[in-house]
């Protein structure tokens, strides 16, 4: 029985179960020799540690992946040529402002001109706040166009779905 007799007894803080089988503590006191554990209590406390560090080392990764793709998935579109983010923000308005056929082309048409207009500057390395400045003039252009195409609820709806879009951007920043 390794040098051990089974009249050893656990220290206080140990669990019952080595009280109620001897033969196990001092199979457990064998384990902690071999891997340099000093004491009953101490390889107690090795073990509940060692089990807790798995769940929480999985839920690390787990997060990290899950933080990983949602990084990757903020902007797929932004990476993605000119003709795919008009054809793209083409097929949501026509879907959401019930576009029909004539409006859709002639959106399709502005969509892809003012996305092609767009490409300069988001490679440009300009300052932020210039970029900012650019993006804006280019919106509102955008905006005096789609007016003329849109019906005024049409409109009024499109602006709408951009504020929201807005608030949600603010909302993200913030937490």
């Amino acid at each position: 029985m390794n040098g051990f007799s089974a009249q050893v007894h656990p220290p206080a803080g140990a669990s019952r179960h080595f009280i109620d089988n001897p033969r196990s503590f001092i199979e457990k006191i064998s384990r902690m020799k071999a891997r340099r554990i000093a004491s009953p209590f101490e390889y107690q406390t090795h073990i509940h540690l060692t089990m807790k560090k798995k769940p929480m080392l999985m839920a690390t990764l787990l997060g990290l992946t899950l933080f990983s793709h949602a990084l990757m998935a903020q902007r797929p579109l932004m990476d993605k040529p000119a003709q795919e983010r008009a054809a793209a923000q083409t097929q949501r308005m026509t879907t959401s402002l019930r576009l029909d056929s004539a409006q859709a082309g002639k959106v399709a048409r502005i969509n892809l001109r003012y996305a092609q207009r767009m490409d300069p500057l988001m490679q440009a390395n300009g300052s932020r706040i210039s970029k900012l400045k650019a993006v804006r003039t280019i919106q509102k252009e955008k905006e005096a166009e789609l007016k003329q195409v849109l019906s005024k609820e049409q409109f009024e709806q499109f602006k709408e779905q951009q504020q929201a879009v807005k608030d949600e951007i603010k909302e993200r920043r913030k937490s």
